[in-house]
């Protein structure tokens, strides 16, 4: 394995990160959605509780599904050549995106997730 210095990181924008994680999070909000309105009908409508207690468990695990994944988006990243997992440094491209490091390929991947900043300018 050889590792290169930092500045010599070829920089590349990562091809599928951001769009393949966007898919899975619309995903699981659809199934978080699709849950709750569920248990919804199963207890204003249909009156079955059995039902409900069915629902109301998947919404919570589908939406902490949703919350971790999203937190996984911004700190968790394969590289698409050598298929090994990158953890964020906190690196950020000059667009305000998030930046990968694999020193084992010598690449700054930008993932083109935007870096939160929760509000702060």
């Amino acid at each position: 394995m050889t590792t290169r210095h930092p500045s010599a990181m070829e920089r590349r924008t990562h091809p599928t990160h951001a769009r393949s994680t966007r898919l899975i999070m619309l995903v699981l909000l659809a199934i978080t959605a699709a849950s709750w309105m569920a248990a919804y009908c199963a207890q204003e409508s249909l009156q079955d509780q059995a039902l409900v207690n069915v629902f109301v468990p998947a919404t919570m695990a589908a939406g902490a599904l949703l919350m971790a994944c999203g937190v996984a988006r911004d700190l968790l990243c394969r590289c698409p050549q050598c298929r090994r997992w990158l953890r964020s440094r906190g690196r950020a491209s000059t667009g305000g995106t998030r930046v990968f490091t694999c020193t084992a390929c010598g690449i700054d991947w930008d993932a083109k997730v935007q870096v939160s900043s929760a509000g702060e300018p």
